[in-house]
C-alpha cells in the first residue's frame, strides 16, 4: 500500500487532536509533523515536501491563506476553519476541500477520498483516472474497499451495501454518488438498485446476470443489452 505524508498546521489543540484521531483510521497516511504556528510551519515547508496539508486559516502571525501564497510548491491542501466566509477565497488558491469545525468524521472521509483520488492518479503507472480503492464510513470507522474485490453494490434507500469477496460493507451513500467515481468500463448500473462489476460475471441467464459466488443480479431489457455489449458474448450462457 502506497503511504502518503501529511502535515497538520492548527493552533487549536482540540482541533489538532480531532484531525489526528480522524487520520488514525487511514493507515496509508502518515503524519510527519504538527505545528501550531504558521511561521514555524513555513520554515519546515521551505526545505521539505509533503503530500497532504491540513491547514487552519485563522492563526497568529501568519494565517493559512498567506502561508499558501508563499509556498513554491503547494501540497494537496485541506482548509480546517471555524469561519465559513473564507470558502470562496480558499478555492482561488486551489485547495482540495474546506472543512468547517467541528469536523465530523463523515465529512472528513469525503475530503480524504478527494485527496487520495488525486494522489492515486498521480502515482499510478497507467493512464487510468479511476481509483483502485476508496474509504467509506461504516460502523464509526473508515473501511478500505479495494474496487477490484467488489462483486456488486446494492442500493438500500439512503444506504448502499457493497458486496465484495470478503462479505459486504454498508455505508451511508447513494448509488448515484458512488457510480460517479467508478470506472464505467468495469462497473455498470443495472436497473435502479444495483451496480455490477462486469469482470465478475460468469453468465447472463434470461433476465439475470450470474456473478461469482452464484449471486444473481436482475436485469431489465435495456441493462441486459448494454451489458452484452460490454462483455464477450462467447463467454455467456444464452
Amino acid at each position: 500500500m502506497k503511504t502518503y505524508t501529511c502535515l497538520i498546521i492548527e493552533d487549536e489543540p482540540l482541533a489538532q487532536e480531532l484531525i489526528e484521531n480522524h487520520l488514525s483510521h487511514f493507515p496509508n497516511i502518515q503524519i510527519i509533523e504538527k505545528f501550531e504556528n504558521g511561521i514555524e510551519a513555513l520554515t519546515y515547508l521551505s526545505t521539505n515536501e509533503i503530500d497532504i496539508l491540513f491547514l487552519d486559516i485563522e492563526m497568529p502571525s501568519l494565517n493559512g491563506i498567506n502561508l499558501l501564497k508563499t509556498l513554491r510548491k503547494q501540497p494537496l491542501t485541506i482548509f480546517t476553519t471555524a469561519y465559513s466566509e473564507y470558502a470562496l477565497e480558499s478555492y482561488n488558491h486551489n485547495v482540495i476541500d474546506y472543512l468547517l469545525k467541528p469536523i465530523t468524521f463523515n465529512r472528513f472521509c469525503i475530503a480524504i477520498n478527494k485527496v487520495l483520488k488525486i494522489l492515486n492518479k498521480e502515482t499510478s503507472t497507467s493512464k487510468n483516472e479511476y481509483p483502485e480503492f476508496i474509504f467509506v464510513k461504516s460502523d464509526f470507522k473508515a473501511v478500505k474497499i479495494t474496487l477490484d474485490d467488489v462483486l456488486y453494490i446494492e442500493g438500500m434507500q439512503k444506504y448502499i451495501k457493497i458486496h465484495h469477496i470478503n462479505g459486504y460493507t454498508t455505508t451511508l451513500m447513494s448509488l448515484s454518488k458512488i457510480i460517479q467515481i467508478l470506472n464505467p468500463a468495469i462497473f455498470m448500473r443495472c436497473q435502479k438498485s444495483f451496480i455490477i462489476n462486469i469482470t465478475k460475471i460468469n453468465s447472463i441467464e434470461g433476465n439475470f446476470a450470474r456473478i461469482e459466488n452464484n449471486f444473481r443480479i436482475p436485469l431489465n431489457k435495456d441493462s441486459k443489452l448494454e451489458l452484452i455489449k460490454k462483455v464477450d458474448p462467447d463467454k455467456l450462457l444464452q
